[in-house]
């Protein structure tokens, strides 16, 4: 075997069903990504009614005569989906498998077929084997089924992400609709770009120097352990929007990193052209530091940021683009949208 797809998947876990239908265990394994995302059948006679794989749809999946269902793999990135996948693998599709040794037997059989694909990102291969350490199996279950279900399931010749990381970003299409980049018959889906609900450590820096720019306005200390109690709501909102803005440029970027391997060059061209385009507005007088903190981020997108080759890859909307100049702050660039000249 060269890949691990959905069809090898269903047909090695069918072999340790208690009871080997190839329905339920289909049915049951999409319904950790339909019942979270409450969705429905789209078309046909039953169109609108609970989502639900027939046993027909199970049998050409696992002949490959056809892909899983468009909303089943793009929900497959989604948080809800995430944040409920473990615990319902670990309740609902382990109840059909076979325990003891089986367990034991169908962990060694999984291992051999991930070392085995070789179209398999080597990250994502690492990912799977670190996960396939783990004593409970549903884990590396649940992240095994959120990855095949985005890989092509027909068997048709598809070139790999390891064959493209010398292709140039100029060649590739986004498409914001379906938040996939397209490189000829290849779509890779970028993760989203929700802002996680704790702050991460790399958080701390930006969100430390926005704060002090929500002080200087209300002339009261504003931080981050109390933004949720600040009595403007208009800043609370606005802390919740910077987040978005920052974990959405982030998110595009460590997507594109995965892929091509000329990304971090192109991040740096891409933070100095914004640096250059809003750091007159920057350094202008302004009653406070919320006021230049507006202006800044209303410069930026209208600033030209062409010279990047991911600008022209059309992953850095206005979002991103507001999104960049808290990596400034992170990066040095920019020091405070307060005390300037320190």
């Amino acid at each position: 075997m060269v890949r691990l797809d959905l069809a090898t998947y269903i047909a090695t876990l069918k072999k340790y069903m208690r009871q080997k239908n190839t329905a339920t265990l289909v049915d049951t394994l999409f319904g950790s990504i339909a019942g979270p995302l409450e969705l429905k059948i789209s078309r046909g006679p039953h169109k609108g009614e609970e989502y639900a794989v027939s046993s027909g749809r199970a049998s050409e999946l696992l002949n490959r005569k056809r892909n899983p269902d468009t909303q089943i793999s793009a929900g497959a990135d989604n948080p809800k989906v995430l944040a409920t996948i473990g615990d319902y693998f670990d309740s609902t599709v382990l109840e059909l498998l076979m325990m003891g040794d089986s367990l034991d037997a169908l962990n060694d059989e999984l291992i051999g077929e991930i070392n085995s694909d070789v179209h398999m990102q080597r990250g994502i291969k690492k990912e799977l084997l670190e996960k396939s350490k783990s004593s409970n199996i549903s884990s590396l279950l649940a992240a095994i089924f959120l990855y095949v279900v985005k890989v092509d399931n027909t068997g048709k010749p598809e070139r790999t992400l390891e064959s493209i990381k010398d292709v140039p970003l100029s060649s590739v299409s986004f498409d914001s609709q379906d938040n996939k980049l397209h490189i000829s018959s290849l779509t890779i889906p970028l993760p989203e770009s929700i802002a996680p609900r704790n702050i991460r450590n790399d958080e701390f820096k930006y969100l430390n120097a926005l704060c002090q720019a929500y002080s200087d306005k209300l002339g009261m200390t504003i931080s981050i352990d109390n933004i949720d109690s600040c009595p403007k709501k208009r800043f609370r909102n606005d802390f919740n929007d910077e987040r978005n803005y920052y974990n959405s440029v982030q998110s595009r970027i460590r997507g594109v990193r995965e892929i091509f391997s000329d990304v971090d060059e192109q991040y740096d061209v891409l933070k100095k052209e914004a640096y250059e385009g809003i750091k007159e507005t920057y350094l202008d007088d302004y009653p406070d530091g919320f006021k230049r903190l507006m202006e800044v981020l209303k410069k930026i997108t209208s600033t030209s940021l062409n010279r990047s080759q991911l600008v022209k890859l059309d992953i850095i909307g206005n979002a991103e683009r507001k999104g960049l100049c808290h990596v400034l702050i992170n990066d040095g660039y920019i020091n405070s949208w307060v005390d300037i000249d320190e």
